[in-house]
């Protein structure tokens, strides 16, 4: 049976662990981490996605507790520029999960399989030759038939292996941010956002939206 080192234990990682499982070869696959990543990251998982998932049972999990989209929305302030409807088809359903949830699912499909993530193991370096490569891993060398980079954009296998990486940075600052939902009263123009009891509701500036500190929602109860 072959050998197969997995650097790397994000979707990617985890995905190849998991259909090399499910094809009967159980890899090591290490993360240098010391535990699973408790953050959302990425969200949408594509149509494409759930079908390479599919097989191992993960996408029906990841459905079972995702978002479904029905639709994007972009605005410019309060008005609508663009809308894209979704899951009207096979391959329009997108669903929304924080990534940290569906890593959770892929390593509980690999357990199923007999597989396991071993954090807190860096990897340090490698050797290939015409018989397979010579993995260093947590100080300990080891052969293997195949290694799988997937350690993300600074990938430490890719360093090893001399191989480049094209592309830029985007000069903008971006975040993701875990909030509720925002609704808009049709009734006028003002906007709630659904957060916990316990969280500060926000409202739009007047400058921003005049109408909506002038009018008095009888739905919402907001000025």
């Amino acid at each position: 049976m072959s050998r197969v080192l997995i650097v790397g234990a994000g979707p990617t990682g985890l995905t190849a662990a998991v259909e090399l499982a499910r094809c009967g070869v159980i890899p090591r696959i290490i993360d240098r981490r010391a535990d699973a990543s408790p953050f959302s990251r990425a969200v949408g998982i594509l149509p494409s996605s759930a079908d390479i998932l599919r097989p191992s049972g993960v996408t029906e999990a990841l459905q079972a507790e995702a978002v479904h989209f029905t639709g994007v929305a972009l605005h410019d302030g309060p008005r609508r520029i663009a809308a894209l409807p979704l899951n009207f088809d096979a391959h329009s359903r997108v669903l929304g999960l924080a990534q940290d949830r569906t890593e959770f699912h892929l390593a509980e499909a690999l357990h199923r399989y007999g597989g396991s993530v071993e954090y807190d193991t860096p990897f340090q370096g490698l050797e290939q030759d015409d018989t397979g490569v010579a993995a260093t891993v947590a100080g300990q060398t080891a052969r293997y038939d195949y290694v799988i980079g997937a350690d993300g954009i600074g990938s430490a296998v890719r360093d090893q292996l001399g191989l480049p990486f094209p592309g830029f940075d985007l000069p903008e600052t971006w975040s993701i941010a875990r909030t509720g939902a925002i609704r808009r009263c049709f009734r006028s123009s003002c906007w709630r956002a659904d957060t916990s009891a316990s969280s500060p509701r926000w409202r739009p500036r007047a400058s921003a939206w005049p109408q909506a500190r002038r009018t008095r929602c009888k739905r919402c109860r907001w000025r």
